[in-house]
């Protein structure tokens, strides 16, 4: 894992990319669901 930590990084980075939109996108089309649960 020590030989590729570029790739890792990138990868970290794209996968935060998009868990934020995803959330983003969520929170902003089903707020209501989201009250409704919490």
């Amino acid at each position: 894992m020590e030989d590729m930590p570029k790739i890792d990084r990138e990868a970290a980075s794209e996968m935060v990319e998009i868990a934020t939109k995803l959330i983003m996108f969520l929170v902003n089309s089903q707020e209501l669901d989201f009250v409704c649960i919490y």
